[in-house]
């Protein structure tokens, strides 16, 4: 057997037997069970708070059939004898029913009378407006009239949610016809939630509904509830559960949500012993490990350490030529072979490579030296002609000798400026471009720049703007370069500028750099060529009499600014004129300005 089987099976066995057993015993098992378990509880739980609840409501209505099924009472409703009043309702009578308001109403609904009692006083007031309308208004009651039944229930006011219950006036026998209704209630305020919750030893809350709901815990749980789902059981988080269920008012109208909280006893039980179970399975898989370890330092791990020795002290020395050795003939030994392969075949590719690089480097250097004697050979019958150009135009004062001269003259400064720039790209091709550093201050290069480039951008009827701040950091560079860049860039945006186009010069700081900007009104770039704008030899328009170039420029710029550790880009569409843009890091000295 291999030695690769031999490990596979190994710990193939114990992640197995870790994998599986931790996987059906704590989720679909154990965690699972105990999740089920736990929605059970606290739906029961819930189930008891509104157990709890209605016998509230049963004692009301028990405490209201009392007094409604009571000669006294009936009697009163009939002739309103004040000598009722007097003897049966007092403040002890409120707190022995312990109920907040009672109201007697005929049978049209009027109220006949009606007292409340203020607990915190310890006084009779009179009973809410609302409760009040609520009574006259109320169909239910009429209802009871007429079935000679009492009900109970809940209903919102204003002031709050109330428990309340309604019974028909009669005699003692319970016996008619009805002189009316009598009504008691209590709120469902905090005092009553305490007794909720210490009766329940769960803490309650309610949420009132209303016609506009704000999203919380209570109006998500309503969201969720369906007339097969009137509990919903939502974890709040590892310690507490809560249940939550609608409670709907006298005439069946959702009312109020209540929340009943548990703590998460099963739950966390559960999880207890699902860590318990993988606590096992990790020690029996750590067991494994090690019975696996050291069975494999024996086979494999001094191998390993021998030919990682000898991988080690090849790439120290670079030696290619340094084979590994190993003894035995197993997946180590072959490991080792197919190194020393590699070995071999790295070592024939660079033998390879070096005569490839050498042979580079000598064309690269034979083409250089070729552009540079080609342009040293250009620029040697250049001079006289440049020269003798000049001496022309200045002697020459008849017409048109002089503006034979002039073309001359321009032509050669042309064909020599060209010439300088396809030098210094055979100076960047090969890394002799030099750059004579010095610290500038960026606006008075700009403005002498602009200040050479104005006569020409004026002879091609364009305008030339500067949009520049009152002060810039200064920079580290080469001032001819960077003169040779600028210069450049608006010789571009003329060249690619309609008469009566507008060319702007902008600058402005970005961080530690400086970002200097060439807007131009031209006819812009096609998008297949933004790609090479920076390529040599690429022109970014149809040749024409001012268009004319080697498309050496921008390639060169891109060089001289890069070589200043900065970067340009350009930002053009078609049709819309270019923005090329250029940054220069600002000097550690004027970080601050």
């Amino acid at each position: 057997m291999s030695l690769r089987k031999k490990t596979l099976i190994i710990i193939g066995i114990v992640l197995a037997v870790m994998l599986i057993a931790s996987y059906f015993l704590t989720q679909y098992v154990l965690v699972a069970s105990y999740v089920r378990l736990e929605r059970q509880e606290t739906q029961k739980g819930v189930e008891r708070v509104i157990s709890v609840l209605n016998n509230r409501i049963t004692w009301l209505e028990g405490n209201t059939s009392d007094w409604a099924f009571w000669d006294d009472t009936y009697n009163y409703a009939a002739n309103l004898n004040s000598t009722f009043v007097e003897q049966n309702i007092d403040p002890s009578t409120f707190k022995s029913l312990q109920i907040d308001a009672i109201a007697l109403t005929d049978t049209q609904g009027k109220l006949l009378y009606s007292e409340a009692y203020d607990r915190n006083k310890q006084e009779l007031i009179e009973i809410p407006q609302s409760l009040a309308a609520y009574l006259a208004a109320n169909n239910t009651l009429k209802s009871s009239l007429a079935s000679n039944n009492g009900f109970g229930g809940i209903v919102v006011l204003p002031e709050g949610p109330m428990l309340i219950a309604s019974y028909p006036v009669l005699t003692t026998d319970a016996t008619g016809p009805p002189h009316g209704v009598l009504t008691m209630a209590r709120y469902l305020d905090n005092k009553e939630i305490k007794y909720l919750t210490d009766t329940t030893l769960s803490p309650i809350s309610i949420y009132i509904l209303s016609n506009s709901q704000t999203l919380n815990d209570f109006t998500r749980a309503y969201l969720q509830m369906t007339p097969q789902k009137s509990i919903i059981v939502i974890p709040q988080d590892s310690n507490t559960i809560s249940g939550y269920t609608l409670i709907k008012d006298i005439n069946g109208k959702p009312a109020l949500i209540l929340k009943a909280d548990f703590a998460r006893d099963l739950y966390n039980k559960g999880r207890e012993s699902a860590s318990f179970i993988i606590l096992v399975l990790i020690s029996c898989a750590i067991i494994a490990a090690i019975i696996a370890i050291l069975t494999q330092n024996r086979i494999t791990l001094s191998r390993i350490k021998n030919i990682n020795k000898d991988i080690k002290k090849i790439s120290t020395s670079g030696d290619v030529s340094s084979r590994m050795k190993i003894e035995g003939r197993d997946e180590f030994s072959d490991f080792a072979d197919n190194i020393n392969k590699m070995l071999t075949t790295i070592e024939e590719q660079k033998t390879k490579e070096t005569i490839l690089r050498k042979s580079l480097e000598a064309e690269m250097n034979k083409r250089a030296d070729y552009t540079r004697e080609l342009a040293h050979e250009l620029k040697t019958p250049i001079t006289p002609i440049l020269s003798s150009s000049e001496l022309l135009t200045e002697g020459i004062k008849e017409e048109p000798w002089l503006s034979l001269a002039k073309n001359i003259y321009r032509g050669a400064t042309d064909m020599n400026d060209r010439l300088d720039d396809l030098l210094d790209m055979a100076k960047g091709e090969v890394g002799i471009l030099r750059l004579n550093m010095e610290e500038i201050d960026p606006i008075s290069l700009i403005q002498h720049i602009a200040e050479e480039m104005t006569p020409l951008i004026h002879h091609r009827q364009q305008t030339l703007a500067l949009d520049l701040p009152p002060v810039l950091p200064h920079i580290m560079g080469d001032e001819v370069r960077l003169r040779q860049v600028l210069r450049n860039l608006l010789n571009n945006a003329t060249k690619f500028t309609p008469e009566k186009g507008k060319i702007t010069i902008r600058a402005k700081r970005n961080d530690n750099n400086l970002i200097v900007e060439v807007e131009d009104t031209g006819s812009g770039i096609d998008a297949d060529k933004m790609s090479k704008v920076f390529l040599p030899y690429v022109r970014l328009g149809e040749a024409t009499e001012h268009q004319k170039g080697l498309g050496l420029g921008l390639k060169l710029c891109k060089t001289l600014v890069e070589l200043h550790g900065g970067m340009i880009w350009v930002n053009s569409q078609k049709g819309t004129g270019s923005i090329f843009s250029l940054s220069i890091p600002i000097v550690l000295s004027h970080q601050k300005d």
